[in-house]
């Protein structure tokens, strides 16, 4: 797995604002429910589809900064085609994959339930993002802390005990932050005193 792809490193050239600009909007920069706990999307990195490279390229860094705390593991695969070519380096079963090619995948863990595994390899990255945003049960709309209403997932059982900034201020709550998905602090934690200075 390589250390670093190409977006991140375009984005790290990039003046600050302009790099969480692009982090913050587009396609990809939602959070996901809380009830998803790792995503692992495995694929070729060089001769296969482009559709989950470019993914990879623009739309998972979005939503691996929308989703700081959620695992996400990118897989890049060597062809195992390349392999069988290198006298040094044994069989990597070519035969074992439909064309000697694994197909690329999206692997979404989810609270509870088994883990759902989608086949990516023919997708766009749109594509991939809907695919993903159908499996986990839509994104979540940050200020109701719910699935947002454009997703085609009910809402049933999802942003449970998550209340928005806007929700808590409106009931008159005394509150300083609210993490969506889980118990908003409430009230202020004192700092500590400083100790009294000797004259």
């Amino acid at each position: 797995m390589a250390s670093s792809s190409a977006s991140s490193s375009a984005i790290r050239r990039l003046p600050v604002r302009q790099a969480i600009s692009s982090l913050t909007s587009g396609e990809g920069s939602t959070s996901l429910p809380s009830r998803v706990k790792g995503l692992r999307l495995s694929f070729v990195s060089k001769n296969s589809p482009s559709g989950p490279r470019e993914f990879v390229r623009t739309i998972a860094p979005r939503l691996a900064y929308a989703n700081p705390t959620l695992p996400f593991h990118i897989d890049r695969l060597r062809d195992p085609r390349s392999k069988a070519l290198d006298k040094k380096s044994p069989d990597a079963g070519v035969g074992a994959w439909e064309g000697g090619m694994p197909k690329a995948s999206l692997r979404v863990e989810i609270e509870g339930e088994d883990a759902k595994s989608i086949d990516i390899n023919a997708l766009s990255p749109s594509e991939i993002l809907s695919a993903l945003y159908k499996a986990a049960g839509g994104p979540v709309d940050v200020m109701a802390g719910q699935p947002s209403s454009s997703s085609s997932a009910s809402a049933s059982g999802q942003g449970e005990g998550a209340t928005s900034m806007a929700e808590m201020l409106a009931q008159g709550a005394d509150t300083t932050y609210a993490d969506i998905g889980k118990e908003p602090l409430v009230g202020e934690t004192p700092l500590p005193e400083a100790p009294a200075s000797q004259q």
